[in-house]
C-alpha cells in the first residue's frame, strides 16, 4: 500500500493556518514594542519638563533671596 503525500502532510491547511497565526503574533508583538518605545519617549519628555520646572523654581527662589538681601543693604 502506497501512502500519498496528501496523507503524510495533509492538505496544507493546518500549516497555512499556523503560519498566518504566527504572522499575526509577530505583528502584535511589533505593535507592543512600538507602543513601549512611544511610552518611554513620552516619559522621558515629561521628566525633562519636570526637571526644567524644578530648575526654574530654584532659580526664582535664588533670585528672590538675593534681591531681598541686596534690598536690605539699600
Amino acid at each position: 500500500m502506497k501512502t500519498t503525500e496528501k496523507e503524510l502532510f495533509g492538505d496544507g491547511f493546518m500549516e497555512e493556518q499556523l503560519v498566518n497565526n504566527l504572522q499575526t503574533v509577530e505583528s502584535h508583538l511589533q505593535t507592543i514594542i512600538d507602543n513601549q518605545e512611544k511610552i518611554l519617549n513620552a516619559i522621558s519628555f515629561e521628566s525633562t519638563c519636570l526637571i526644567f520646572l524644578i530648575v526654574c523654581f530654584i532659580l526664582a527662589f535664588i533670585y528672590k533671596t538675593v534681591s531681598n538681601i541686596i534690598g536690605d543693604f539699600y
